[in-house]
C-alpha cells in the first residue's frame, strides 16, 4: 500500500504512524491555525513525529547523526519501500517534492501519483490538496479527504476504529498486509533485507503465487491498479484494473468496489458486498462473514482458500508456487505430461476444466474410435459426445460416451468443489446420459447434465425449440 506524503516547512512526512495534534502553530502574534491531520506542533512548527529527525516519536527526541526517522524511530536507513532524502525517509510514489527520486519536485497544482507528476492521481488513489493518497489506509485522508482519525485510532477500509479489519494486520499506527509488505513480513516489524521482497508472509529475491515483483513488492498485476497487466501501468482515476486491463467495469464474476475488483464471496473486506469488512478473527466464506470456512475451502490468514488450486497456498497454507496449483503440484510451466487420443476419423476436443483436486476433465464430440485409458469408446454413426475424467497426472479416471445416429456436440465443461462435472452443449437426434432418454424438437437443442465425480448420472436436462439451440 502507498502511503500518503506531504511537506510541511522542512519536515517531510509519510503516513505511517497515526499522530494528531490540534495546537496552533504562532507566526509572530498571528495565529495560523491547527495543524493538519497527522501533525502536532513542536517548538512552533507542525511536524509529522513518523519521519521528523528531530522530533522522531515524540517532541525534542531527535536522531542522532547519520540516522533517520522512520515510523517514529531513529533507524540507521529508510524502513522498506522509503527512499532516503537529505534527512528524512520519503517515498518518491506519492511525494510531491521528492517525485520518481530526490528534490523532483512537481509543479503548482500537480500531484505526484506513481512516480510521476500530473494534474490527476492514477492507480486508486484520491486527490487531497496536493497529494495523491489511500484514503481506505491513511489515518489523516480516512474514507475522505480531511477526515483524520483520532489519537489511538487507524485507518481500516476507509473507517477509523481500533482493530484492522479485512484481514490486515494492525503494525504500530497502520494497518498492513504482513503477506506482501516488505516491512511487516509475516508479522509486524519483520523487515526483508535490501533487495528482497515479502511474498506470501516470506522475504525473498523473487515473487510467489502468481505475483509480480514490481520494485520492492510482489503485486497481481491482474488486479492492482497501480500495476495493472504490467509494472508501472496505472490505471486512471474512475478505472479499475480486471484481468490485467483497466476498464470501467469489473470482470470474471469480480465486483467493483470503489477502485479495486474484489470477490466479494471471499474478501474478508468486502464480504458479501463493498465495504462490509469482518471483523478480526472472522474470515468471508460463500460471502459471509463466519468463525470457519465453507466445505473444500481452508482458512489461510484472513481468507478462504482452494489448496486445490490457489498459487499462494498450494497444498497447504503459505506453499506459494509461481506457476499454476492443480492439488498438491505446483505447474511451472514445465512440461508434465501430454496424450494423444482418437483414430483415422473426426475427434475434437471442445472444452477442458479442472477439479479442486487437480483432475483434468476434457470433453467434444468425435466419430470413429477413441480410447482414453479405459476401453476403446465406439461413436453410433454421427458425432457423438465424449466426457472423460483424468488424474492429475494424466492417467485415465473414467470416460463415457453419449448420443446416437445423429449428431451431439459438447461445447463446455466446469466441475465443482466437490468435484461433480457439469457439461452442456447441443444434439438433435437422442441422447440418454444416464437418467432417460432426450429427443430434440429442433434441428439441435441445449442439452445441460451434471455428473458426480466417479462419472455417475446425478441430473440432465433438454431446453430449446423449433431452431437451432446450443448451451
Amino acid at each position: 500500500m502507498k502511503a500518503a506524503a506531504w511537506v510541511v516547512g522542512a519536515a517531510v512526512a509519510v503516513g505511517a504512524g497515526a499522530c494528531t495534534g490540534s495546537s496552533q502553530v504562532q507566526d509572530g502574534d498571528a495565529g495560523i491555525g491547527p495543524c493538519p491531520g497527522g501533525l502536532v506542533e513542536c517548538q512552533g512548527s507542525c511536524v509529522h513525529l513518523g519521519v521528523d529527525p528531530l522530533h522522531c516519536g515524540g517532541c525534542g527526541n531527535a536522531c542522532q547523526q547519520g540516522q533517520l526517522c522512520s515510523a517514529g524511530k531513529c533507524v540507521p536507513r529508510c524502513g522498506k519501500g522509503l527512499t532516503e532524502c537529505g534527512s528524512s525517509c520519503v517515498d518518491s510514489d506519492v511525494d510531491p517534492a521528492h517525485c520518481g527520486g530526490c528534490d523532483q519536485a512537481c509543479a503548482t497544482g500537480q500531484v505526484c501519483s506513481a512516480g510521476q507528476c500530473g494534474l490527476v492521481c492514477l492507480g486508486g488513489t484520491t486527490k487531497c490538496g496536493d497529494e495523491c493518497v489511500d484514503t481506505q489506509l491513511d489515518p489523516a485522508n480516512c474514507g475522505s479527504c480531511g477526515n483524520a482519525c483520532k489519537p489511538g485510532k487507524i485507518c481500516s477500509a476507509g473507517n477509523c476504529g481500533f482493530e484492522c479489519t479485512g484481514g490486515l494486520v494492525k503494525c504500530g499506527g497502520a494497518c498492513v498486509d504482513t503477506a506482501f509488505d516488505p516491512a511487516h513480513c509475516g508479522g509486524c516489524d519483520q523487515a526483508c533485507a535490501q533487495g528482497q521482497v515479502c511474498s506470501a508472509g516470506n522475504c525473498g529475491v523473487v515473487c510467489l503465487g502468481g505475483t509480480t515483483k514490481c520494485g520492492d513488492k510482489c503485486v497481481d498485476t491482474e488486479l492492482d491498479p497501480g500495476n495493472c497487466g504490467s509494472c508501472g501501468k496505472a490505471c486512471a482515476q474512475g478505472e479499475v484494473c480486471s484481468a490485467g486491463t483497466c476498464s470501467l467495469e469489473c470482470a470474471g464474476g469480480t465486483t467493483k468496489c470503489g477502485s479495486s475488483c474484489v470477490s466479494t464471496q471471499h474478501d474478508p473486506a468486502h464480504c458479501g458486498g463493498c465495504d462490509k469488512a469482518c471483523a478480526g478473527g472472522e474470515v468471508c466464506s460463500a460471502g459471509k462473514c463466519v468463525l470457519a470456512c465453507g466445505q473444500g475451502l481452508t482458512k489461510c490468514g484472513g481468507k478462504c482458500v482452494d489448496l486445490g488450486s490457489d498459487a499462494a497456498n498450494c497444498g497447504g497454507c503459505g506453499k506459494a508456487c509461481a506457476g499454476a496449483c492443480a492439488g498438491s503440484v505446483c505447474h511451472s510451466g514445465n512440461h508434465l505430461w501430454s496424450k494423444r487420443f482418437g483414430d483415422g476419423s473426426e475427434q475434437r476436443a471442445k472444452t477442458v476444466a479442472a477439479d479442486s483436486a487437480g483432475n483434468v476433465i476434457v470433453a467434444g464430440h468425435f466419430q470413429g474410435t477413441a480410447d482414453f485409458g479405459g476401453g476403446t469408446l465406439q461413436s453410433a454413426g454421427g458425432d457423438d459426445i465424449f466426457v472423460a475424467k483424468l488424474a492429475p497426472d494424466g492417467s485415465h479416471l473414467w470416460s463415457k460416451r453419449f448420443g446416437d445416429g445423429n449428431s451431439q456436440m459438447a461445447e463446455s465443461v466446469a466441475a465443482d468443489r466437490a468435484g461433480s462435472v457439469i457439461v452442456t452443449g447441443g444434439f438433435c437426434g437422442t441422447v440418454d446420459f444416464g437418467g432417460g432418454p432426450f429427443t430434440c424438437v429442433g434441428s439441435y437443442d441445449v442439452f445441460l447434465a451434471k455428473l458426480a465425480k466417479d462419472g455417475k448420472h446425478l441430473w440432465s436436462k433438454r431446453f430449446g425449440g423449433g431452431v437451432d439451440d446450443f448451451g
